[in-house]
């Protein structure tokens, strides 16, 4: 897609496949990148301070009760691994041997690219404000994240479509790059485009 001064390519990604899928789409990326084209790309990250392998007791709560919302929201334990075969809250067909997960390493993306992703704080706060708090229950509480998920489930495709794809599309325009490419979920199209339109791009392939 362009307009007057600008020309953005979308590539879309999935997060699991063949090796030879990123493979193909790492090429796109690198040759891009020998063109000057500024990386945006996908990735729900989580806040710095819960990495710390010190956590105190407040924040080991909070980091307990916002990946339990998550998974109440995604339906499934979703974090890192996407082919792990301890993973039961995973479907089988992630776990075929022929699949990889998708990662910045396997892309080639480093730290000179651009994440227009939210947090996943960002994420469940947004959700809450559209639907009301996240209530979790018995089930949840109980169940383990690599057990299979079969506590109830809420409607995802606010937090996880619209609003993202709000957030990402904006951050892309705000940026006002000459040559963008950005790798998100194929998806994610459909919610992503409709921003550039109204800002008077038009469609064309690259």
């Amino acid at each position: 897609m362009k307009n007057d001064h600008q020309i953005v390519v979308f590539l879309p990604m999935v997060h699991l496949a063949k090796p030879s899928f990123y493979n193909k789409s790492k090429k796109i990326i690198d040759s891009l990148k020998n063109e000057n084209y500024t990386i945006f790309y996908e990735e729900i990250n989580i806040n710095k301070k819960y990495y710390s392998k010190k956590l105190d007791s407040i924040n080991k709560k909070e980091l307990f009760i916002l990946l339990r919302k998550y998974r109440k929201i995604l339906g499934r334990f979703q974090i890192n691994d996407l082919t792990s075969q301890s993973n039961k809250s995973l479907p089988k067909y992630f776990k075929n041997k022929k699949f990889v997960s998708q990662s910045k390493e396997i892309l080639g993306i480093d730290t000179l690219d651009i994440n227009i992703d939210v947090s996943l704080t960002e994420l469940i706060q947004a959700h809450e404000k559209k639907n009301g708090v996240i209530i979790l229950d018995k089930c949840d509480y109980n169940t383990g994240f690599k057990e299979k998920y079969k506590c109830s489930k809420l409607n995802k495709y606010y937090a996880i479509r619209y609003y993202r794809d709000s957030i990402a599309a904006n951050k892309v325009l705000k940026y006002n790059k000459e040559k963008s490419l950005i790798i998100f979920g194929k998806g994610h199209w459909y919610g992503i485009w409709p921003y550039f339109r109204d800002e008077g791009f038009v469609l064309v392939e690259k």
